[in-house]
């Protein structure tokens, strides 16, 4: 009876063994334990793996199965000797289900798994595997079985009637690569950058489950040879990823890649190579700030600057005063930046432009430089002391404001190379920052510094004489075109009433000049008191609420939920981010948007043209900009359907805008 009763409880322990199949049928899949050889060999890699064989339309899972769904997987009893590894993953689809989106196989799979056997392993060998999987379509099926395969051990094999099925499955998986790739995290968006990728079809599927919203949309857009990727961050995740794992994927190919966290600046806009270093985004400031020293509203007052050095040659120490107005007006920025950032705003280049009263103060300023240059103050007051300083001056602290001055009046523009730069500057930790703009400062204090110092440049200027006068006089003229742009700005921030007060306040200082050139003091006081009411109204006057709109009836206004639809409708769409004080983008308006060409190619069939107006503060147009690395206008972006999206450069051409739209359609037709 003892001996009866052992058995009965072996069988009953071990049965499920002793009756284990290598195949199992459970509701709407089959599932197989399959061998690529006959036999098994000792020394080598063998493979095995789980064939999963859903019905049509029902699907199973990759190894991290997006936002619902559970993996197969496989527990091994093998005998003494045998190893088995991971399991090796086909390239998943993503698969979306109502709101969701899973990542998984529709239609038969094999996972791989490969197996190893050491010298003592005597055949045959007994492999029993314990799987689970879920199947899915509109319902969920989870499933178990014990499948077991017996194999013999010999020196030589032969391929099993599977071994078409490896074959192809190895076509299926994906490649390690040493691409390299980095992250950062910004305004709840992931932004991942994969250097040395072609094409703009990829997917990401991170092994994570927790880092992004997988139902979101994965935006890509590209400069040079790197990709970026931006996607929603996961409401679960609860800190940053320090590096992830992830399978890259355009539903072909697919590449295994590791992120980094980015510790340093990333190139904007945007956006974006994964390992750029510093010192790229320290020359490109370098080279927009030589290039500002051209710029309409800064080359009159330097121009001037430079024919008044052979006047006069100041002591050496005073030759620094013009580079450290500029390397101290480019610091209190970056300072003003970083705070702002502390206090939890974000700002942009060119963002004091985008309050009026700043545009009023300006338009007074240049109006009074170029009262100046035309010598009409009324002759030894303070006033006109201040202005032959500003134009004469050779001392320390007239150079000094006139770097200053300078970089005011260039602060609306972004010059080529600064984009990329600036970008940087404005994400960046403050010493990072400072760099930025310290190598702009440099770039533009530069050229100006240089013709002073160095006598041989110095003596290639024209000579001193009585030209010099009229030419001062001249130059206040493109001053006085620099006030009429100011005024354009201020109507189409304010409106019109507003405008016609700031030209009365405007009208008021030229009465003042000449009332105090005539030296008369009857009705001084009177005069003097409505002059300044007239001065200081548009300052104090409340904005109108009424901004003037563009009225160009091509351009569809920018709404991040209208882009994201005509996207999503497979349209082809030409987004100009821009702003009415911003001088490259009038320029780029003037001679490539507003050519016959362009605006042909804007009128075909699903082709539209989207502006984003940024001459008043926009919190949207902010968060696009940042999201594209862009810390200013302007920005180009040309987008083909979700699949397809070009950054064009600040500087553009009617052939460059074409060809950009036509590649566009090509990747929606492919």
């Amino acid at each position: 009876m003892p001996l009866r009763a052992s058995l009965l409880s072996f069988l009953l322990l071990f049965s499920p063994l002793l009756l284990a199949s290598p195949t199992a049928t459970g509701q709407h899949i089959e599932v197989a334990l399959v061998s690529e050889h006959q036999k098994l060999k000792k020394n080598v890699t063998n493979w095995v793996g789980l064939y999963l064989q859903p019905e049509q339309q029902w699907h199973t899972y990759w190894r991290n199965p997006g936002d619902s769904g559970e993996p197969p997987r496989i527990d091994w009893q093998l005998p003494a000797g045998v190893s088995a590894g991971d399991i090796l993953w086909p390239i998943p689809q993503a698969i979306d289900v109502a709101h969701l989106t899973n990542y998984g196989y529709e239609g038969n799979n094999l996972l791989m798994v490969p197996l190893t056997l050491g010298e003592s392993v005597q055949g045959p060998v007994q492999l029993i595997a314990d799987v689970s999987w879920l199947v899915c379509k509109e319902d969920c099926i989870p499933g178990w079985a014990t499948l077991s395969l017996n194999l013999e051990v010999s020196d030589t094999t032969q391929p099993s009637e599977h071994a078409g099925l490896f074959a192809q499955t190895r076509q299926q998986l994906p490649l390690a690569s040493d691409k390299q790739a980095s992250h950062e995290f910004a305004d709840n968006q992931l932004l991942v950058s994969i250097s040395g990728v072609e094409k703009d079809q990829w997917r990401l599927f991170p092994f994570r489950s927790d880092l992004i919203q997988h139902a979101g949309e994965q935006q890509a857009y590209r400069e040079g040879d790197t990709l970026t990727l931006s996607i929603e961050v996961s409401d679960y995740l609860n800190q940053p990823a320090e590096s992830f794992d992830f399978l890259l994927s355009d539903g072909k190919q697919g590449l295994y890649l590791q992120s980094t966290l980015r510790t340093g600046p990333v190139g904007n806009n945007a956006a974006t190579a994964t390992a750029t270093p510093l010192y790229l985004y320290l020359l490109m400031a370098f080279a927009g700030g030589l290039i500002l020293n051209i710029m309409p509203c800064v080359f009159p007052i330097l121009c001037f600057k430079a024919m008044s050095l052979k006047q006069q040659s100041p002591v050496q120490w005073q030759h620094l005063g013009y580079a450290t107005g500029i390397f101290v007006s480019f610091w209190l920025f970056a300072l003003v930046i970083s705070l702002l950032k502390l206090s939890g705003q974000t700002v942009g280049w060119g963002f004091h432009l985008q309050n009026p009263l700043i545009i009023a103060l300006l338009t007074y300023l240049f109006f009074a430089i170029g009262l100046m240059l035309l010598n009409t103050l009324p002759v030894g007051s303070r006033l006109a002391g201040l202005g032959d300083k500003l134009t004469r001056g050779q001392g320390f602290g007239s150079q000094f404001f006139t770097g200053v001055l300078a970089v005011i009046v260039a602060s609306p523009c972004t010059a080529p190379f600064m984009a990329a730069a600036l970008g940087v500057a404005m994400v960046s930790d403050m010493l990072t920052s400072w760099l930025i703009f310290s190598f702009l400062a440099l770039g533009f204090a530069l050229p100006l510094t240089l013709l002073v110092m160095l006598p041989s440049l110095n003596r290639l200027l024209p000579k001193p004489g009585s030209w010099m006068e009229h030419f001062k006089q001249l130059l206040a003229f493109p001053i006085f075109a620099t006030c009429v742009w100011l005024l354009w700005i201020y109507q189409h921030q304010v409106g019109g009433t507003q405008q016609a007060m700031l030209m009365l306040g405007l009208l008021a200082i030229a009465l003042l000049c000449w009332q105090c050139r005539l030296g008369s003091k009857t009705g001084r006081v009177v005069l003097i008191i409505c002059a300044v009411a007239l001065i200081i109204s548009p300052l104090i006057w409340p904005a109108s609420e009424n901004k003037v709109e563009r009225r160009d009836t091509l351009a569809l206004n920018f709404s991040p939920d209208r882009l994201r639809q005509l996207q999503q409708d497979n349209q082809v769409i030409l987004l100009n981010m821009t702003a009415d004080w911003c001088i490259s983008c009038k320029v780029n308006e003037q001679t490539a948007l507003s050519s016959e060409r362009v605006r042909q190619a804007l009128q075909q069939p699903d082709t539209h043209y989207m502006v984003g107006d940024w001459t008043n503060k926009n919190q949207q147009i902010l968060e696009f900009l940042n999201h594209y690395q862009r810390s200013g206008v302007p920005l180009y972006v040309v987008y083909g359907g979700t699949s397809h999206v070009e950054i064009l450069p600040q500087l553009l051409t009617v052939n460059m805008v074409i060809d950009a739209l036509n590649r566009a359609k090509k990747e929606i037709k492919q």
